[in-house]
């Protein structure tokens, strides 16, 4: 009788402390920003306009089909994050992405989706394709431009797709200033969430140096470089204690960490 009684002691005890957590994780959620549809649709639609260029439906397989559709999901939980959030369009859906993105419910996404390229959506003149291939360097974020993203995961098969399909619709292309603020030792490859918040970044900071080492892994040593140092000199002092450790991510490198998918 008296185990019983102990046990059944014990039992409540432990369920009055699980109420204690709870009530504590409610207090926390209770303290957390309350996420703002309205406010964040109407900053998105007056903000930096943004594409992710999903045109590439034929040229990746089914996991990284699967990788590219995570990438989109970083990119809008950081724009819904953002205090100025941009103005962001996914073009270029096509049927194998489509039904990746329908697992994720993307129709609950507040950005927009299109099938449609977007050649056909903006004006020509305010579109600015960003590939590591440009020869022109990005200096800023110009708010008339509309900046494209090439949205492919494609383990380096396919050289220059992207620079060379904006060549072909005679649109601008630029690459981002990695060069020229950061010493490091590495791919300059990024993935579409990396780009996106390197975006994101500037325009909240307007310093390139900062954002990089600020949004790029830690891992390789990397250094901002000193206002008006030469982008092409030699390597960062290595008796120097780097200011921060970064590697530039592929997008192989994202797609491995994504399951695979049985069907690849």
């Amino acid at each position: 009788m008296a185990k019983k009684l102990r046990a059944k002691q014990k039992k409540e005890e432990q369920k009055g402390e699980e109420k204690k957590e709870e009530s504590k994780e409610e207090r926390k959620e209770d303290r957390r920003p309350k996420f703002d549809v309205d406010e964040y649709i109407k900053k998105a639609e007056t903000g930096q306009r943004i594409v992710v260029d999903c045109m590439f439906d034929d040229k990746m397989i089914d996991r990284e089909i699967k990788s590219m559709v995570q990438q989109l999901g970083y990119v809008y939980s950081s724009n819904k994050k953002s205090a100025n959030p941009a103005n962001v369009r996914i073009t270029g859906i096509g049927p194998r992405m489509k039904k990746q993105l329908e697992k994720v419910h993307y129709d609950k996404w507040r950005i927009k989706f299109t099938e449609d390229d977007y050649i056909s959506q903006y004006p020509k003149e305010d579109l600015v394709y960003l590939t590591a291939d440009a020869k022109e360097t990005m200096t800023t974020i110009d708010p008339k431009c509309v900046y494209i993203i090439g949205g492919i995961v494609d383990r380096n098969r396919y050289k220059m797709i992207t620079y060379d399909k904006a060549v072909k619709q005679g649109i601008r292309t630029a690459k981002l200033p990695i060069a020229e603020h950061i010493n490091l030792k590495a791919t300059k490859v990024l993935t579409v969430n990396h780009v996106f918040d390197i975006l994101l970044k500037y325009m909240e900071t307007k310093d390139w140096a900062s954002t990089f080492l600020s949004i790029l892994p830690l891992r390789k040593e990397a250094e901002a470089k000193a206002v008006g140092s030469d982008p092409t000199a030699g390597e960062p002092d290595k008796k120097k204690k780097p200011v921060a450790e970064v590697i530039i991510v592929s997008e192989l490198a994202r797609e491995q960490q994504a399951p695979a998918d049985k069907k690849a």
